[in-house]
């Protein structure tokens, strides 16, 4: 009897444990989306961009087997090179692998990965 409480302790403490890294790591992919997204704030509000210099910005919820996750499609009014440049470097500070696509001679876009995963496309469109 001692043996079979014993085991059903064991059980419970395991299952326990999976739990709680279970739900640690889908903390873990949102912290992601937030710290991708404040980078992203913090530095157009440094270059001194208004509401008027963001065209459009759109946030889709994404599944996979891994849980949910956010994309960010922002298109923003920048002329400057060397801000997308800074933009791109902070991105990567915070843990992001940053991939640079230009479209045409007036629009670049950053796609912002962490993984298999993209949490952001912004496309920088010169005026």
């Amino acid at each position: 009897m001692k043996k079979l409480f014993v085991g059903f302790i064991l059980i419970g403490v395991g299952a326990a444990s999976w739990w709680l890294l279970s739900q640690t790591a889908r903390f873990s992919i949102k912290k992601w989306d937030a710290k991708f997204g404040s980078t992203l704030r913090q530095q157009l509000n440094e270059f001194g961009l208004s509401n008027l210099d963001i065209l459009s910005s759109i946030n889709e919820v994404k599944k996979d087997n891994g849980g949910e996750w956010i994309v960010h499609r922002l298109s923003v009014k920048l002329p400057d090179a060397s801000k997308q440049k800074t933009l791109k470097e902070k991105l990567e500070e915070s843990g992001a692998v940053v991939v640079e696509k230009i479209l045409d001679d007036k629009t670049v876009l950053f796609v912002v990965t962490r993984g298999e995963r993209t949490y952001q496309e912004i496309k920088f469109i010169k005026p």
